[in-house]
């Protein structure tokens, strides 16, 4: 259950290559976490909240 835990957990196979690891990741930040009403962490973007 999503809203009983304070820090999902993403688990992914060993066997991705390089790009396919960025772009779950990427998903997961900008597509997904925002849904689960997680925002990505703008200090940790150059220029954001400027």
């Amino acid at each position: 259950m999503v809203a009983a835990v304070s820090e999902p957990r993403l688990e992914l196979p060993y066997e991705f290559r390089v790009d396919d690891y960025e772009q779950t990741l990427h998903d997961v930040r900008h597509l997904i976490a925002p849904e689960l009403g997680r925002w990505p962490d703008t200090a940790l973007v150059p220029g954001a909240g400027r």
